[in-house]
């Protein structure tokens, strides 16, 4: 029994000197599976593939676990670049790109371990070419685990949905818009919303330069800033989180409402403002009041400015 017990600390010891071999070695490889099947996990973008497709004017993408950009082409075009297993399927039906991605999220369960933790999450990437002079009636994008870029392109109808990972609109022009984006920011560059909502929850907001026209921001747990944009109408509601409008032309009025944050408005253009305070200071080009209301200017064009726990400054 005892020599038994031996040769089984022996082999023991083997087995552990040949695992710590093969690690430092890199040949303890992590297992995943997609669906029922066991692969070798790996962060290599191996895959490529270019989709040539018919014409489209509606886009509907959906993935779990990529970066997604649709943008302007020379043609109708779709491009892939990542892990295989993650590879989308795409298709064309009635003027209708579907595009949908297959394989895991971003989350892999694995059997096996990590040396060192050295590897990281793969990047796959899709991107989407729309040709000049080309008005989309729709873009329905759902993307989890990943961000979204569109950039230099008109669309009649834009939803986009995502979350842990940034939407950012550069250069669009879109009639009208739903947004709703969680533990991501969103990012409006040069861009023209002509009505609609954008939803943020954990993230910011941040739009530079182009218009907002009619347009509700609903903001919670985040900042909102502006800078050189032009506010034809709407309101940005606020729960928890500080606004900064800079350089900025309002029409039509305009309605800001914060139940946790500070306010701040500079060279801000407008007919009038009307600045109400719960709990916190007020301060409009020079005049301030703790809590309470102070009006400047006239009645027309007025921005209103509601603060339930916070400091409002106009200057």
């Amino acid at each position: 029994m005892k020599k038994a017990f031996k040769w089984g600390w022996v082999v023991l010891a083997v087995g552990l000197l040949f695992l710590l071999i093969g690690g430092f070695a890199h040949g303890a490889k992590n297992v995943v599976f997609n669906g029922w099947r066991p692969m070798v996990y790996s962060t290599k973008p191996d895959f490529q593939k270019d989709y040539a497709v018919a014409d489209f004017d509606q886009v509907d993408v959906a993935t779990s676990n990529a970066d997604v950009t649709i943008r302007r082409g020379d043609a109708y075009r779709v491009q892939y670049h990542g892990r295989k297993s993650a590879r989308p399927s795409v298709r064309v039906l009635n003027g209708r790109l579907t595009v949908r991605q297959k394989g895991s999220t971003e989350k892999n369960g694995f059997i096996g371990f990590r040396w060192f933790d050295y590897s990281q999450d793969v990047s796959n990437k899709l991107t989407v070419y729309i040709p000049d002079n080309v008005k989309l009636k729709k873009i329905r994008n759902l993307n989890n685990y990943g961000d979204t870029h569109m950039q230099g392109i008109s669309i009649a109808n834009l939803e986009a949905i995502g979350s842990d990972g940034s939407l950012k609109l550069s250069n669009l022009n879109v009639d009208t818009t739903n947004i709703e984006m969680r533990d991501g920011d969103v990012y409006l560059e040069n861009t023209n919303l002509l009505g609609g909502l954008v939803t943020s929850e954990d993230s910011d907001i941040d739009v530079q330069n182009g218009a907002l026209r009619n347009v509700e921001l609903q903001q919670d747990d985040g900042d909102i800033s502006m800078h050189n944009v032009a506010l034809d109408g709407g309101k940005a509601n606020v729960s928890e989180g500080d606004v900064n409008i800079t350089e900025s032309t309002v029409t039509h009025g305009y309605s800001l409402t914060n139940s946790d944050g500070d306010n701040v408005l500079r060279n801000v253009n407008a007919g009038g403002f009307d600045v109400t305070n719960s709990d916190g200071d007020n301060t409009v080009f020079g005049n301030s009041s703790e809590s309470g209301h102070i009006h400047s200017g006239t009645t027309q064009n007025v921005v209103i400015v509601k603060n339930s726990d916070g400091d409002n400054t106009v200057r």
